[in-house]
């Protein structure tokens, strides 16, 4: 009996825990670290299918372990094929799944040499679903001994998975409303960007701090694409969620990314709820792309085309630290978020172009009025010089003389210096 209402109380504890805050993420955490007390177990973890009819596309969403040498999802060399095998017998069967022994089973031997290699001696697991709606998996690993699954631990852990799917689902519902209501934010402030700013960096800056604080995305960043050279440029106008994040500002994506800026070229969408998936599928596993994927931890994420009127900027692109489920909101979300950078930029750029004629139409009219108003040479090339430096903003603007008796050029003089930090090159 005692055992019983221990049970009962860490039960209660559970739901009540579960059903105070709507934080999907906090839920998950508690759980996980719940139920490993319950059942005094050493490893609890928490899946989803990105496509559940097929139990393809699993990400791990919680997993929690009784200590730092206890191996998980990390340490198996067959993760997905071992997880397509969870969801295909759970989702097939609609009940508790459970291995007292699994060297013993009937199991297939890739599924019980992958959690030989882990240590595991006895595993149960149940699917998180209400009737024909599946969430996810719920699955408990012992380590420790060889463990009877009794119809009181099956019980028990359906009626847990029955709880998590009410707090999962109130805590999703929750969830969109919120992202929602930050998305009409986050559009109202990119609006507000193209508004207020016609200056092409700031926009660029904007949008990318706007869009990564928003959407919480790890990183975001915006790739320019060179027409003239049809080349995509180093990275720039970058923003992090987190100091930890290494950056990679000036990193150069066709020499960094040859296979992706190649996909890029072609102006395609690219989008990838899990980077390894990405990379299988586009055949480019043991590549330059794999290598940067791998090495900033770039799980998943999207990279849209920038486009306004047939002209083609570059890509809005946010990437997360870990692996993702997308739904068809989120990508048309990110069109649109791509659809305002485009219009943001080529407003500025128009914007930018129609100056620069306006300025150089003035300096045409400044240097004809310095040659029509003055007869003193010295004075005429000082008028100049200093009207085309402050005119086109360039750092240094001087005329050098040439002299026809000695076919000579003369020293340096007539020079103009935009800042005093420039070093003269007068004589």
């Amino acid at each position: 009996m005692g055992q019983v209402k221990k049970r009962e109380e860490l039960l209660k504890t559970i739901i009540e825990a579960i059903r105070s805050t709507l934080d999907e993420d906090k839920i998950l955490n508690i759980i996980c670290r719940e139920v490993a007390m319950l059942y005094n177990i050493q490893r609890v973890t928490i899946s989803v299918f990105a496509d559940p009819a097929k139990c393809k596309k699993v990400i791990v969403k919680e997993e929690y372990k009784s200590s730092a040498s206890i191996k998980g999802f990390a340490d198996l060399e067959n993760f997905f094929k071992v997880n397509t095998y969870w969801g295909a017998n759970l989702l097939k069967t609609e009940e508790v799944v459970a291995f007292d022994n699994i060297s013993k089973s009937n199991a297939p031997d890739f599924f019980k040499n992958s959690y030989n290699l882990l240590g595991v001696k006895s595993i149960i697991g149940v699917c998180i679903k209400k009737d024909k709606d599946i969430w996810g998996v719920l699955i408990l690993s012992e380590y420790n001994r060889y463990r009877r699954w009794t119809n009181e631990d099956k019980e028990l852990l359906k009626t847990l998975a029955d709880q998590i799917y009410v707090a999962i689902n109130q805590a999703e519902l929750y969830s969109i409303s919120k992202r929602n209501q930050e998305r009409e934010a986050l559009l109202r402030k990119t609006t507000q960007i193209i508004r207020s700013t016609l200056d092409e960096d700031k926009i660029k800056k904007e949008m990318v701090t706007a869009v990564a604080k928003t959407l919480q995305v790890d990183r975001c960043f915006i790739v320019e694409f060179d027409e003239k050279t049809q080349r995509f440029l180093s990275f720039r106008n970058e923003y992090l969620l987190s100091p930890e994040i290494e950056s990679l500002a000036e990193l150069n994506p066709e020499a960094d990314t040859p296979e992706i800026s190649a996909m890029a070229r072609t102006k395609k969408e690219i989008l990838y709820e899990n980077s390894d998936d990405f990379l299988k599928e586009n055949n480019i596993e043991d590549s330059l792309s794999a290598d940067f994927l791998r090495k900033y931890k770039i799980m998943a994420g999207f990279a849209l085309p920038i486009l306004y009127r047939e002209r083609f900027f570059g890509y809005l692109a946010y990437f997360y630290t870990k692996p993702m489920k997308f739904n068809e909101d989120d990508i048309n979300f990110a069109r649109i978020l791509a659809d305002q950078t485009g219009v943001a930029l080529y407003q500025a750029q128009l914007y930018k172009k129609e100056k620069q004629t306006a300025e150089r139409e003035e300096l045409l009219r400044k240097t004809i009025q310095i040659i029509r108003s003055m007869l003193d040479e010295d004075k005429i090339k000082k008028e100049i010089v200093t009207a085309v430096a402050k005119t086109l903003q360039v750092d240094r603007c001087f005329i050098v003389e040439f002299d026809e008796k000695t076919q000579k050029f003369l020293s340096f003089k007539n020079e103009y210096l935009l800042s005093p930090e420039i070093e003269s090159l007068a004589e």
